[in-house]
């Protein structure tokens, strides 16, 4: 599998893949047509409420992503935003719903794309991150959250986002160790996280007159009890740092955890995040505002809607692919 850039460009949005965006693009359109035994289609991220649907696990998690996200919106003046690596469209769809603003999706599988229409009725199209067919400037905000780390040049992917972006670009990605990064390289396991970022990884922005803000989200030491909230059941994967019988424990737990914990327990922990990042120093995502101009951001109050309460009951029917 290859790893380095793809410097095939004829044009903004038309783009000749390499080998490893070819082989995602392949892996991606399967996934997000994976139904379970019920033909009902099981999403990426928690759209059918806490608990209350085939869903990949991590809900919590997902949820604190989701909340300090829309949270940091709302403190930027914004008529029209672009969610790229979008998947089925649930961020974009939160963000229409909380600031009633134009919103559309664009995901390099074609398969989500379908999904985000289908479900929540967004526009969305399929396009490499790398060469976007976006005129520069068309969306006042660009998000583009927990996808850097899966592309092939995230440098170049960061320029695309920036270009397309009249205002500023929020992204989020993991803040993962070295060697969890060379042991993805090594094993080569489809869309696992190819690239290590930290604080300081778009510190180089500002030298390109872009204010760079930086936010922890996320701590480390909430893991554990998140993963006994969310109460999923979770299959061995061998390719994991931790033996089987830990696995097997994790499962036996959570059919207790399950019956003590909802989702006040969960709305809880999503609200402590945020002291903990701040308390302690391990954390496992960042937020980065990069902000063309500054004077786009100012002390406007997250919409009177938006709360984690909201988050955490948001829900869709359950969908089936058409046939």
């Amino acid at each position: 599998m290859k790893y380095a850039s793809s410097n095939s460009n004829t044009g903004h949005g038309v783009s000749i893949l390499d080998t490893y965006t070819e082989e995602l693009k392949s892996w991606l359109n399967k996934r997000f047509s994976t139904c379970d035994e019920n033909g009902v289609y099981i999403a990426h991220q928690p759209i059918y409420g806490f608990r209350k649907g085939p869903c990949e696990p991590g809900h919590i998690s997902r949820y604190i992503i989701t909340y300090r996200l829309l949270e940091a919106l709302g403190h930027l003046e914004f008529e029209s935003l672009l969610d790229v690596g979008g998947a089925e469209g649930y961020k974009a769809f939160l963000v229409h719903k909380f600031f009633n603003i134009p919103v559309m999706s664009t995901d390099l599988s074609e398969e989500s794309c379908k999904r985000a229409n289908e479900i929540f009725g967004i526009e969305s199209n399929s396009s490499d991150i790398h060469h976007m067919p976006f005129e520069d400037g068309q969306f006042d905000v660009v998000m583009c959250s927990e996808t850097l780390e899966h592309v092939t040049d995230w440098k170049q992917a960061t320029s695309e986002l920036l270009r397309v972006a009249k205002k500023a670009v929020f992204i989020t990605v993991p803040q993962d160790n070295e060697k969890f990064i060379e042991h993805n390289k090594t094993t080569k396991e489809m869309h696992s996280h190819i690239h290590q970022f930290n604080s300081d990884s778009f510190k180089y922005l500002k030298s390109e007159n872009c204010t760079v803000i930086v936010r922890k989200i996320s701590s480390s030491l909430l893991v554990i009890p998140a993963c006994l909230v969310d109460a999923t059941h979770r299959a061995h994967n061998e390719n994991w740092r931790h033996p089987r019988i830990a696995t097997h424990i994790y499962n036996f737990l959570t059919v207790l955890t399950k019956k003590i914990f909802g989702e006040k327990t969960s709305e809880f922990l999503i609200w402590i995040d945020r002291y903990f990042c701040k308390m302690f120093q391990f954390h496992q995502t960042n937020i980065f505002m990069i902000l063309k101009n500054s004077d786009c951001l100012y002390g406007k109050k997250v919409p009177n809607n938006l709360s984690i309460r909201e988050i955490v009951k948001f829900s869709v029917p359950h969908h089936y692919l058409s046939k």
